[in-house]
């Protein structure tokens, strides 16, 4: 009698355990998150832009085949650009507030305005082919218009630095070294909402970046020469890491999914 008792029991705590996993399954909220980013661009055919964000189930919004629209804006629609989709991207798995999360990258074509273009508070509309809409905060984006290069400068390295003891996912410095220099530089312009400063060494420019609450792991590079000309490097990525939605505290925004 004891073992049918005890056979009973086991049965039924398995069962209440089944129950339980099933109900904290179903009751899982699809999550969608993005990071407060500078995207700084420089117009040019042949390369894209890429915005960031972190799912924790799978969801059509990383399929690119579902989408049937998607653009960018301001927060009162009083401006408004169409992108063309290239294709998504996964990048990496993070884990954040006990849960595994996906980052995918949205990879579109760099419109082409013709003129340097700047969106302080850029946020994405996606709408998938079953009607389902979501708008995303991006941040800040940049699109710099293509201009003709002088060759002042011939290049040789480029590194991104961030902030001594900075977890998050900033530059604070580039060191950009060259082998030939023959112009005096008048200003360097990354595209940034924040201002940059520079200090010219025997072989490396400093360009130190001003400290913000937005990531900034790639951007462009404008020289400005103090005859008026201009030298341009197109946007290169400096910084790569693997835990940013854990070090971005505040900078993280959170959606949900249907």
């Amino acid at each position: 009698m004891k073992k049918i008792l005890l056979y009973i029991t086991l049965i039924l705590s398995f069962s209440l355990l089944i129950v339980i996993g099933l109900s904290m399954k179903e009751d899982k909220v699809s999550k969608i998150l993005t990071v407060s980013t500078e995207y700084l661009y420089l117009y040019d055919d042949d390369h894209y832009m890429r915005f960031m964000f972190f799912v924790n189930v799978n969801h059509p919004i990383t399929i690119k085949e579902s989408y049937d629209d998607i653009y960018i804006h301001d927060e009162l629609m009083h401006e408004r650009m169409t992108l063309n989709i290239k294709g998504i991207e996964k990048s990496h798995d993070e884990s954040y507030l006990n849960e595994t999360y996906h980052a995918y990258e949205i990879i579109t074509d760099i419109p082409y305005l013709g003129i340097d273009y700047k969106l302080n508070d850029a946020f994405i509309t996606i709408t998938l082919q079953n009607g389902d809409t979501y708008t995303l905060y991006l941040g800040h984006l940049s699109i710099l218009k293509k201009t003709s290069s002088s060759s002042h400068i011939n290049w040789t390295n480029l590194y991104g630095i961030k902030e001594d003891n900075e977890h998050l996912s900033r530059l604070r410095y580039i060191d950009l070294y060259f082998d030939i220099l023959n112009e005096d530089i008048l200003k360097i312009d990354i595209g940034s909402m924040h201002e940059t400063s520079f200090l010219l060494y025997e072989d490396y420019i400093r360009i130190t970046i001003t400290e913000a609450p937005f990531l900034l792991y790639q951007c462009p590079l404008r020289i400005y020469y103090q005859n008026g000309d201009i030298d341009t490097i197109f946007t290169f990525t400096y910084l790569k890491d693997y835990e940013i939605l854990k070090e971005s505290g505040l900078l993280v925004h959170h959606g949900t999914l249907n």
